[in-house]
């Protein structure tokens, strides 16, 4: 249930933390999506394939994007801008 897995969001590792995320139904894991951390979101959307994270990231609003592409490698955050960029 989603209540129980965030309360367990913290001690769970990255990998169970992805596992877990991609099981939810869509609407489950929006919810808990934006209740996280900038932190905790970048994870996930470095986890995910481009045309997912683009869905993600445009959930958030822009000054949450930048905070989460801070936590991000310069790569995956110059990928993850020209994501955005694209019509």
């Amino acid at each position: 249930d989603l209540e129980q897995l965030r309360a367990d969001w913290p001690t769970l590792s990255r990998e169970q933390k992805i596992e877990q995320f991609n099981q939810l139904p869509r609407e489950e894991a929006e919810d808990l999506f934006l209740s996280l951390s900038p932190a905790d979101q970048s994870e996930i959307i470095q986890d995910l394939l481009p045309g997912q994270r683009r869905s993600w990231l445009r959930l958030l609003a822009l000054d949450d994007v930048a905070d989460v592409l801070q936590n991000m490698p310069a790569e995956i955050k110059e990928a993850s801008l020209d994501l955005l960029d694209a019509h």
